[in-house]
């Protein structure tokens, strides 16, 4: 958000078939704790769905000690990227960030995905995508940036089940894992 400090885009790659087990065992151990999702925020305030879990460590930390064990089983390797708004701000005027489609989102999120591509080639995959939260400001401007580099088009999925029109869209679990990064 534009007007905070600094925004972070990380992530971890893994193959298709690893998410799919990912997504079970991160379901089914989220289950044990009668939680609906995992966000990180909400897990350190003690707040929403963790409303009351204040003063409960042992819990605390078995949960997260948990789905840190199931994100490294099936996750292959951690990417991130910050842009610090401060700098991006003295570099770049707003007027000229809206003009040339630049945003901080947009260059995190780039500047993760050359990354991932760096490392991609070097592990010699053929094919990857890229799956970013759905409803994040400027994701246009990712969209932009990266079709600019030849990178794949972004896909953007929920981080938590919701309806949309009366049927389920489910989420797209590793989303919640990167939350902890």
């Amino acid at each position: 958000h534009p007007t905070r400090d600094s925004l972070v885009v990380a992530g971890f790659a893994s193959s298709a078939n690893d998410w799919i087990e990912f997504d079970k065992a991160w379901r089914s151990r989220l289950e044990q704790d009668g939680l609906p999702y995992f966000h990180m925020q909400q897990f350190a305030q003690c707040s929403g769905i963790f409303d009351g879990w204040r003063g409960q460590e042992e819990r605390r930390r078995a949960l997260l000690g948990d789905l840190y064990k199931i994100t490294f089983q099936y996750a292959y390797r951690k990417f991130g990227t910050a842009v610090v708004m401060e700098r991006l701000n003295g570099v770049v005027a707003p007027e000229d960030q809206r003009e040339f489609a630049l945003s901080a989102f947009g260059l995190a999120g780039r500047g993760a995905a050359n990354n991932v591509m760096e490392w991609v080639e070097l592990e010699g995959w053929r094919s990857v995508e890229f799956v970013f939260e759905d409803g994040d400001l400027n994701k246009g401007h990712l969209i932009q940036l990266m079709a600019e580099d030849d990178f794949p088009t972004p896909i953007f999925k929920p981080k938590q089940d919701r309806l949309k029109k009366g049927v389920l869209i489910q989420a797209f679990t590793p989303l919640q894992a990167a939350d902890m990064l």
